[in-house]
């Protein structure tokens, strides 16, 4: 996972990022969507012979936002 620090300039954040940025994954595809419905993108990542991976946002949702 990558932070921008300026326009066009980017620094890894490596472990920071979290425990699940630490592996390697068998991935072969990836979903997007609000799992919990708190305004922020969950993501769900689909592994070759392995459990699907559940990354959930966690963070509070300070913004307005409506769901269709």
């Amino acid at each position: 996972m990558f932070e921008q620090t300026a326009p066009g300039t980017f620094v890894s954040l490596g472990a920071r990022a979290g425990e699940a940025f630490t592996k390697d994954y068998p991935a072969r595809g990836l979903a997007a969507g609000d799992l919990d419905n708190d305004g922020y993108t969950d993501l769900v990542i689909a592994n070759n012979h392995e459990a699907p991976l559940v990354l959930r946002h966690g963070g509070r949702s300070c913004n307005g936002w409506l769901g269709l």
